[in-house]
């Protein structure tokens, strides 16, 4: 009986989750062995007897990890690959007698993105985050008789901020989102052309009375930083690499701001960022303009993500404290401290006691400026005490994932940060328990300041 593979994981999964594998099969042979590989390279091998099942249950989630880490893309202009998110593996299995390895299979491709969930999901349900269109054929008299993507609905960034209220914003904040940048079904075989990522941007402004203010429309393209698109008229498949199978798009005020598209200084109450699919059927197929709205605007598909802001410069008499973290998926989210905060500095002082006088000198005196005590190094400590305003039971929840994160930073005086928290617990409040409330968060500078010797 050949050795299979009953149970894995699914094509897409999260690191931080049981990625499993189950052999069967085996009958005179002694171990089961399994392999991990990357790029074509063996980089684990784990042997295994058969259970009393006469199977064996090989975890590789340790492995996958290891590969795995967080970039800090606060500054993001336009997009940006996201580097370390996301892993490409296979498998190879068989079975080992007398220390010979036989391998029976290798695996499809399997991808899994540098984050967590429940301790009891084996596989994570991707339906809400990966795209997945449906083909149909573009009707026209003429050829080419493309095939394009449809899109029934839309899908949601990696966040989990509550889908039912806009972001806050300041008018001066970074903010990014990131996205899967590839559809599910990206390698069955389908024609899918220029849709087997997002084609376009687009970002629309409103006034405070909700009237649309402007449109800004771009293409995705290797010049903003993303895929191997060229231009507007690039229709090819792209070939993404592993760090590109998510990307990350600047959307808060600063990176528009910074980016060098239209972000209207004054007039703006709230914003709409969305990325599209290509419209493959319009005619004529060459787009003569590549940076113009109006003519971009015609070449749209479906609207596959969404998401809205809304610009909140709340007048408080503290200094709003812009914090970002690496939420549940592995990439960035932020919250403002806008209440209260609290920066406290703390000294480290290594001193020994220098003897007093003159011992080099012809005639021995004793300077008025002498020391006895004297500082051979200190380290500085910073901490800061931070409190949220009044928030709703939604955001809340949502804000313990800050409060676990294993990677924050946050921007002081122009410059990022990065910061560890040292609050020991946090409190799930609603306002039926709590009524109006507020969260605290007490955070330390990672890095330590050093002054001269004394």
């Amino acid at each position: 009986m050949a050795i299979t593979i009953t149970q894995q994981p699914n094509l897409w999964n999260l690191a931080y989750v049981p990625n499993v594998y189950v052999l069967d099969g085996m009958s005179t042979e002694q171990f089961y062995v399994l392999q991990v590989v990357i790029d074509s390279v063996a980089v684990s091998t784990q042997i295994q007897p058969a259970n009393p099942q006469g199977v064996a249950m090989f975890d590789v989630q340790k492995i996958l990890q290891s590969y795995l880490s967080p970039e800090n893309l606060e500054d993001t202009i336009d997009f940006a690959p996201t580097n370390g998110e996301l892993l490409t593996y296979q498998v190879r299995y068989g079975s080992q007698t007398d220390g010979v390895i036989s391998f029976a299979g290798l695996t499809a491709v399997k991808h899994v993105i540098n984050g967590y969930d429940s301790y009891d999901v084996l596989n994570w349900d991707y339906t809400d985050y990966i795209p997945e269109p449906t083909a149909f054929m573009c009707l026209s008299e003429l050829p080419p008789f493309n095939t394009n993507a449809l899109y029934s609905r839309s899908y949601e960034f990696l966040t989990n901020f509550p889908q039912t209220e806009p972001i806050p914003v300041r008018s001066d904040e970074h903010r990014t989102l990131s996205f899967f940048n590839i559809i599910a079904n990206y390698n069955d075989g389908s024609m899918w052309g220029p849709n087997d990522s997002p084609f376009f941007a687009v970002v629309d402004y409103y006034t405070s009375a909700g009237s649309l203010l402007a449109r800004d429309i771009r293409t995705i393209t290797s010049t903003l930083g993303l895929g191997d698109r060229v231009d507007c008229n690039d229709n090819t498949a792209a070939v993404n690499e592993d760090n590109e199978f998510i990307g990350t798009w600047g959307v808060g005020p600063w990176n528009l701001q910074n980016s060098g598209g239209y972000y209207p200084p004054s007039g703006v109450a709230s914003y709409e960022v969305s990325l599209w699919s290509k419209n493959f059927c319009i005619q004529p197929e060459f787009i003569d303009d590549c940076i113009d709205t109006a003519t971009l605007e015609d070449y749209l598909g479906y609207k596959i993500y969404e998401r809205a802001f809304q610009i909140q410069d709340d007048c408080t008499p503290f200094d709003p404290i812009n914090v970002s973290f690496m939420n549940q998926y592995g990439v960035r989210d932020y919250y403002t401290f806008d209440r209260r905060n609290e920066y406290t500095s703390t000294t480290d002082r290594n001193n020994y006691r220098q003897t007093l006088g003159s011992w080099d000198a012809a005639s021995y005196t004793v300077n008025n400026f002498s020391r006895g005590n004297t500082v051979f190094s200190s380290e500085i400590t910073t901490v800061m005490n931070l409190q949220t305003n009044w928030m709703t039971d939604e955001v809340s929840k949502w804000l313990e994932e800050l409060f676990v994160s294993p990677s924050v930073a946050i921007f002081h005086e122009g410059v990022w940060r990065p910061v560890v928290i040292t609050s020991q617990t946090y409190d799930q409040k609603t306002f039926n328990r709590n009524k109006m409330f507020q969260h605290f968060l007490t955070i330390e500078f990672a890095n330590k300041k050093k002054v001269q010797r004394g």
